[in-house]
């Protein structure tokens, strides 16, 4: 066979060609598991973060009502009422523990006051959202009496009412 100068053969550089191309198909590949792999971490962190939330806004004595008995003067605290938020507006960020991320607060049909968590939701923004059932009271805190008196129905202007509480987290737009 006559070579005539030539240096490559036309079989090898068709091969160079194919392992250069599955070899770029496999980087593709690798690179697409990289970022599911980050994307499926920071979901994972922003699900945490909102049940975190969700939790704390429930049992923390911070946010939640507190339980007391109408003997003593004054009244003897009992501890903390879980699932019930009073109206003033104690769902903060520092409260809630997501302090360096955006948040959005809504009770359905109740508003709660809440300074820091009502941002509208920025298009395109990955977030995560929690709904518990919840009571809201007027106040911070609610007799032991009164409490019974709301479950039995016995109470005419109930200082209790039902309602869902939505949190929902995302990460700051940089």
């Amino acid at each position: 066979m006559d070579k005539r100068g030539q240096i490559l053969s036309l079989d090898y550089v068709i091969s160079l060609m194919l392992v250069l191309l599955a070899l770029g198909l496999l980087l593709n590949f690798f690179e697409l598991q990289t970022v599911n792999a980050k994307e499926a971490q920071l979901n994972s962190e922003l699900e945490a973060l909102a049940n975190g939330a969700a939790r704390l806004a429930l049992t923390s004595p911070d946010i939640a009502c507190r339980l007391t008995s109408i003997t003593g003067d004054p009244p003897k605290d009992i501890g903390v009422l879980p699932n019930c938020i009073p109206k003033n507006g104690r769902l903060t960020k520092q409260n809630l523990g997501i302090q360096g991320f955006e948040c959005a607060i809504a009770t359905d049909p109740i508003d709660l006051l809440s300074t820091e968590c009502n941002t509208d939701f920025p298009d395109g923004t990955d977030y995560y959202s929690v709904t518990r059932k919840i009571v809201v009271s007027d106040d911070t805190t609610i007799t032991k009496d009164k409490l019974e008196e709301c479950i039995r129905g016995e109470l005419l202007n109930c200082v209790l009412s039902d309602a869902n509480l939505t949190i929902s987290i995302w990460r700051t737009p940089t």
